[in-house]
């Protein structure tokens, strides 16, 4: 049941940050000016991507652990 809401909680997340990383690409590309909160945000969502790209990773280890025992 935990992995279920862990992929639940990731998918969220991934549609979070990607719906914000749309919004900062489109502000990007409207304009060449990169403002003091843009730069925060950028910042902020590389940190996020790279926290997400380890939740994910850990929940696929843990996945798979979990398909080995139920093949055992």
């Amino acid at each position: 049941m935990a992995l279920f809401e862990t992929k639940a909680y990731l998918k969220d997340k991934i549609g979070k940050l990607a719906a914000a990383n749309e919004t900062l690409l489109n502000y990007l590309k409207r304009t060449n000016e990169l403002l003091p909160d843009q730069y925060q945000s950028v910042n902020f969502y590389i940190k996020e991507t790279a926290a997400l790209e380890s939740d994910v990773m850990e929940y696929t280890h843990k996945s798979r652990k979990s398909i080995k025992i139920l093949i055992q």
